[in-house]
Formats: C-alpha cells, structure tokens, sequence
C-alpha cells in the first residue's frame, strides 16, 4: 500500500486552512503509516510531528485519524474510497 495516494488537494479545492506540511501529514496518515515512519519520511521528531497533527486536528476540528478519515472521505480530499477498507 505504500506509495499510493489517497489524499488529494488539487489547486482548484479548498486549501481548508492547512499548510503545505500539514498536507503531506495528512496524505501519510490517511495511507496509514505509522506515525513512527511518518516522522522519520519527514525528517522530524515524533514529538514535532504530534505538533502538527495536533495544529491540523484542531484546523479540521477533529480529533483523531478516523475522524481525519471520514472528514476527508466527506469534504472530497480523497483521491478514491477504494482503500477504506485497507485503511480501517
């Protein structure tokens, strides 16, 4: 499942307030990598890298990666609904 690209922020969709990082988080997440790896694909410390998903949680007003999920499963930032079932 790696490599694959589930989360899609298109210039011509809303930016919801996340910052080009926050973005990438997000996309990581949603692939379902462990925070762990996210970090290290980052170049960041775990510790960093709750911060930013805590600033991105809290823009989304959600407050976990289900949520994260289905939020963007609802708002069309999911490139394809296919791989739900990987991810949950």
């Amino acid at each position: 499942m790696s490599g694959e690209v589930l989360f899609s922020m298109e210039p011509t969709q809303m930016e919801f307030g996340l910052s080009p990082l926050e973005k990438q988080v997000t996309a990581l997440i949603l692939v379902g990598d462990p925070k762990q790896d996210v970090a290290v694909k980052l170049g960041m410390s775990e510790a960093t890298l709750r911060r930013h998903i805590t600033s991105l949680y809290d823009k989304l007003c959600v407050s976990n990666d289900f949520e994260l999920l289905l939020y963007a499963a609802y708002h069309g930032l999911l490139k394809t609904t296919q791989y739900l079932a990987r991810i949950i």
